[in-house]
Parts: C-alpha cells; sequence; structure tokens
C-alpha cells in the first residue's frame, strides 16, 4: 500500500516503527555498525570449513607440486578413484592421502 499524500505519510511511518521486522532489522544494523557479529558461534564454525578446505586445497597443491618436481604426468582422461589398478599418479597420490587421513585422523 503507498502513500500519495503527505498528508498520511507520519501515521505510515509510526505504522512500520513498531514492526518486529524493524526492530529486527536496527538491531542487526547496530551490530554491525559497532563491528560485532551477530552469532559467534556461526562465525567460528564458517572459520573452521574455511580452514579446513584450506588445508585440503594446500594438500592438493602439494601433490600436484611433487609431481611436477619429479616431472611425472597426471595421467589418464578416466581415472576416478572406484577402478581398481588404474589409478595414475595424481590420484594414487590423493588416495594415499585419504587413506593417512582415516589412519591418523583429521588432519
Amino acid at each position: 500500500m503507498g502513500i500519495r499524500d503527505w498528508r498520511y505519510l507520519s501515521d505510515r511511518i509510526k505504522q512500520q516503527s513498531f514492526l518486529s521486522g524493524q526492530v529486527e532489522a536496527c538491531a542487526v544494523y547496530e551490530c554491525w555498525e559497532k563491528r560485532d557479529t551477530i552469532d559467534k558461534e556461526h562465525e567460528n564454525e564458517i572459520r573452521k570449513e574455511a580452514s579446513f578446505c584450506k588445508m585440503v586445497l594446500q594438500r592438493l597443491f602439494d601433490i600436484t607440486h611433487t609431481l611436477s618436481n619429479n616431472s611425472l604426468a597426471f595421467r589418464g582422461h578416466a581415472e576416478n578413484l572406484s577402478q581398481d589398478g588404474y589409478q595414475r599418479n595424481f590420484l594414487s597420490f590423493v588416495s594415499l592421502l585419504l587413506d593417512m587421513i582415516t589412519y591418523c585422523g583429521k588432519f
């Protein structure tokens, strides 16, 4: 419902100021303005997940770096972990890393 006349504008503003969404939005804005997070637990969970993803990517880059330092190719265009005996260099390293992770626990 729009407002076409200035005369009804103040009534509409009063009506909107009491809505729960408005109060919640003001609280969120105030927290944001103070540079405080709304939910510290949620932020910590996101940071842990980002750290885990960073470690996984670092391991994959390390495998790639090892292959390139030893002049080894990735090999194979149809590689997957379910084919026994057909794993080439890259997936062999990834498979070895996964075995080590399951044996030693989460890295």
